[in-house]
């Protein structure tokens, strides 16, 4: 994320310095790559070397209880599944050798009831109906229908289950569940999820029809992840190893109806938010990508929400990011290369400045009488819409302002905002924020992106307040907003007021 006024400022990214660096460098070694790794055991990096203790071999292990964690004697190696895109467009599965399970491991004795099973399903559709996404999708509907078919294996279940388990321990429910064994259900069934997963994945090209329970696995284990881990790298490392590189090796036609079309709808947003978020580059940028999206608003027939328009804008604010940090940073401008160094910056700013008026010409439009209806059910949708936009209005500007110098020596007007506008903006966001946390249903994992872009801006105290209040409201449910809290502070810190 774009952090203070100064340039030196500390993204959000900065924060998993050796997770999410890895993991830029495969993106940009080969678009087509698909390298998922998934762990066994949520815990994070910091928790487990603040252990750093080994099962003590008795069954059930009494280091492991204590620490209410899965218990392993072992801690197997992942598997890695490679799967490539020759030139001529067909795709070479390669396994890669990797420790297969061996014998059962001792176990925490859970042995979970049907009644528990069904309440924990029950929580799970808690955790939907308090984290939706989107108006289009119904998550819970889908994701059981293709639980029912389980030839691949139950992980897409266990899944559920563990995301249940865990809505469970964050409310500190009791009904059908004893609380004292809560956690370690979510763990159980989060390890065993992983296990399965990892079994399908090496059957990812014989067969296709577990394709979609493989997506939404990951999708759910990277919520799991959020849910318990404060860093935020399981959730990265599930999103862009597993889901969204699984999804571009399956193709943009395998999201064109049914299942694929509903779970792209549903994953698109987390996807948009990753990248700008950590100034990365994404695959929703790509041609093939934008032309599904484009064919899926053709099929609405004029029933295409402003939030999915600008869904669009927000993922070319990304990407010129991207290519601005590029150019000043990492290209050539020596005298040989200096010509085509300029045209690049033009080229950048004139884009701006078409993105500028894209948002103009978006806000222009207003809420759609269908969209105000249908939040009557869904939750306060235009109020997450005009954070966004507000977001993506400062963003933008962002993109120029921190290296304004650069653009003002080179003799190129850039289309930033004045404080004015900017501060304008960050009141809309606060405002929207506030609303879709205390008066909808709408996941709280979506503010975070137009939080922290107001954070950046934010110089008097009363707007940090209500930043960090709003941050601690999230974090409720999400630990991951921890991150954005700690970094927020050191941006404030930091800070020199506007001239």
């Amino acid at each position: 994320m774009i952090g203070s006024m100064r340039r030196q400022s500390t993204s959000v990214a900065q924060l998993f310095p050796k997770r999410v660096s890895r993991h830029a460098k495969l993106i940009s070694l080969n678009r087509y790559h698909f390298e998922y790794k998934p762990s066994v055991s949520p815990l994070s990096s910091h928790q487990l070397h603040q252990h750093n203790e080994r099962c003590s071999g008795s069954v059930p292990c009494s280091n492991c209880v204590r620490r209410r964690v899965e218990c392993t004697f072992e801690q197997q190696k992942p598997k890695q599944i490679w799967i490539n895109q020759d030139e001529s467009g067909k795709k070479v599965v390669t396994r890669v050798s990797a420790v297969t399970c061996k014998s059962q491991s001792p176990r925490l004795d859970l042995n979970p009831t049907g009644d528990q099973i069904y309440y924990l399903s029950h929580y799970f559709e808690t955790f939907l109906r308090r984290n939706s996404c989107n108006t289009k999708t119904d998550i819970f509907t889908d994701v059981i229908g293709l639980m029912k078919d389980q030839a691949s294996g139950t992980f897409l279940h266990d899944a559920v289950l563990s995301l249940g388990a865990m809505q469970a321990v964050k409310l500190n429910a009791s009904e059908g569940i004893d609380p004292s064994k809560t956690y370690n259900l979510a763990v159980h069934y989060y390890s065993k999820s992983v296990l399965g997963l990892r079994n399908a994945l090496e059957k990812f090209d014989q067969e296709p029809s577990a394709r979609h329970r493989i997506l939404w696995t990951t999708h759910l284990l990277g919520l799991f992840e959020l849910m318990t881990d404060a860093t935020g790298e399981g959730w990265i490392q599930h999103l862009v190893h597993g889901t969204s590189k699984a999804l571009v090796a399956a193709g943009p036609t395998s999201c064109q109806s049914g299942h694929g079309l509903r779970f792209f709808t549903e994953i698109r947003i987390f996807e948009v938010c990753r990248a700008i978020i950590f100034n990365e580059p994404t695959f929703l940028a790509k041609a093939d990508w934008r032309c599904l999206i484009r064919e899926m608003r053709a099929k609405e027939q004029g029933n295409a929400d402003l939030l999915d328009e600008l869904l669009d804008i927000i993922v070319s604010c990304s990407t010129l990011r991207v290519r601005a940090k590029d150019l000043i940073y990492y290209s050539d401008a020596d005298d040989v290369n200096l010509p085509k160094h300029l045209d690049e910056a033009f080229d950048v700013a004139q884009e701006g400045f078409r993105l500028r008026q894209a948002l103009i010409d978006w806000e222009a439009k207003g809420v759609p009488s269908k969209q105000l209806t249908a939040e009557n059910t869904s939750g306060s949708f235009s109020s997450l819409t005009k954070a966004f936009f507000a977001a993506t209005s400062i963003y933008l500007s962002g993109v120029f302002d921190y290296e304004i110098p650069y653009w003002q020596d080179m003799g190129i007007v850039a289309p930033n905002l004045s404080e004015e506008e900017i501060q304008m903006h960050v009141i809309n966001i606060l405002t929207h924020t506030n609303s879709v946390l205390y008066n909808s249903s709408i996941s709280p994992l979506l503010v975070l992106f137009p939080l922290r872009v107001a954070g950046a801006r934010s110089w008097q105290g009363w707007q940090q307040d209500c930043i960090m209040q709003n941050l601690l409201v999230v974090e409720r449910t999400f630990p991951v907003a921890a991150a954005f809290r700690a970094d927020l502070m050191g941006v404030w810190a930091r800070m020199s007021p506007p001239i």
